[in-house]
Formats: structure tokens, C-alpha cells, sequence
């Protein structure tokens, strides 16, 4: 699980990634919307990789996971969902361009987190994001963090 404290300079860190890659994305506004998504929907990375804009409407995510293939509604704050729509990438996803295998897309984005981790000094890995995630969900509201 991330701490406040780490997940902010995770968040700072995702803003001074590079500008540009191969394929000309505005890569910290991706990867700080990333982020974001993993943190406060509880995905798995190939979930998170895989996310259709059509599986945003308004502020609820729906999809069927790939792993197990179980349906998933998540509300997500505003900050996710204004960053998800910041995302211009000419298709119908939001981190991958949908060729080529999910598997390599998952690959390049566990990449790009250890990146990021390794620029904050914070030793983390995708799958803590959920963690974060399933551990705010079992805090009694009074006491969930606020963004």
C-alpha cells in the first residue's frame, strides 16, 4: 500500500516524466492519468492497459476484467476522469494503441512505473495501486483520505 505522502511524489514524479515517445504521446499527462486510474479503480495493469473510453460514462467505469472476466463498476473522482479525457491518443483506448499484444503494452507500462518509482525513490510496483485502493474501500468513510 502507498502513503499519502508517496503517493503525491509519485503523482509529482509522473509530471516530470519525458515529454514525448516513439509514438508522440504527451506522456507525463498518460502517465499521471495512469496512475491516477490504477489507484482509484482497483485494475490490474492489463485491465488498467486494456481501459476502452467507451468503458468510461461520466464518472463510472464499467468493464469485464480479462483475468477472470468478472464485471467491474467503479465511480471514480473528477480528478480521474478529467485527466482520462485530457488523453488524445487517436483511438479507442487510453494507454495503448490496440496492436500488437496487450502483453507488450503491459510491459511498456511496467516499465514507465518502475521509471517513475525509481525517480521518486519510492520501491513500489502496479499492483500496490490496488492495494491503496482495496485498503481506502474497507476505511470507515469518516476517515478516507481526501484527494
Amino acid at each position: 500500500m502507498f502513503t499519502d505522502g508517496q503517493l503525491r511524489r509519485v503523482l509529482h514524479a509522473c509530471d516530470r516524466y519525458p515529454e514525448r515517445n516513439s509514438f508522440g504521446h504527451d506522456n507525463p499527462a498518460r502517465v499521471h492519468a495512469f496512475v491516477l486510474t490504477l489507484r482509484y479503480s482497483g485494475l490490474r495493469i492489463g485491465d488498467g492497459v486494456g481501459l476502452r473510453k467507451e468503458h468510461l460514462d461520466g464518472d463510472r467505469l464499467f468493464l469485464q476484467t480479462q483475468k477472470s472476466g468478472e464485471s467491474v463498476y467503479v465511480p471514480l473522482p473528477e480528478s480521474v476522469v478529467d485527466a482520462l479525457q485530457e488523453i488524445e491518443n487517436g483511438n479507442d483506448y487510453f494507454f495503448w494503441t490496440g496492436r500488437g499484444l496487450r502483453k507488450s503494452a503491459v510491459a511498456d507500462w511496467q516499465r514507465s512505473l518502475r521509471r517513475v518509482f525509481a525517480d521518486t525513490k519510492v520501491s513500489g510496483n502496479a499492483h500496490m495501486f490496488r492495494h491503496t485502493f482495496a485498503t481506502d474501500l474497507l476505511t470507515p468513510a469518516c476517515c478516507r483520505r481526501l484527494e
